[in-house]
């Protein structure tokens, strides 16, 4: 299961850095990327001789806290249209794609909002015969966001 997608200056890894633990879970990069890891004791000194950046920290560690209950809800509570359509426009709106078109195989997308590659294929399929969606060479191009704003509420 795909928990997060991380952009550009993320960052991940701040549970174990903070509490000397064991990683919650595993990371895996699509394109090259640089990373600067993180020595625990030393960023434990700085954080206290630098407030903001103990709080900026916790802001995190809460927004990645507020999303994961986000997402239990979701699976707890919602069909797997809202789920695919409030993925689609969580990524579409900011998230590591950015953009209106994303280019993420249907396993991904299956992975991301736990459901199968075929059930996924049967949205995104009817989608775009009502054409909220397009689907051209690997893309998803999202047609009609009010239009999917209206699935992911249906539940």
């Amino acid at each position: 299961m795909i928990l997060t997608e991380l952009g550009p200056g993320s960052v991940f890894g701040e549970i174990a850095l903070l509490d000397g633990g064991g990683r919650s879970a595993d990371a895996q990069a699509l394109t090259r990327c640089e990373v600067l890891v993180l020595d625990r004791g030393a960023l434990l000194s700085v954080m206290r001789g630098e407030p903001d950046l103990a709080a900026g920290l916790l802001q995190l560690l809460c927004a990645r806290l507020r999303r994961a209950e986000e997402r239990m809800m979701d699976f707890a509570f919602l069909q797997l249209p809202a789920r695919l359509a409030r993925t689609l426009l969580r990524l579409s709106s900011g998230g590591a794609a950015a953009a209106s078109r994303l280019s993420l195989s249907q396993a991904d997308l299956a992975d991301m909002v736990g459901g199968s590659r075929e059930n996924v294929n049967r949205c995104l399929r009817k989608w775009h015969n009502d054409g909220l969606i397009a689907l051209k060479d690997g893309w998803i191009v999202l047609s009609d966001p009010p239009g999917l704003e209206r699935v992911a509420q249906a539940d």
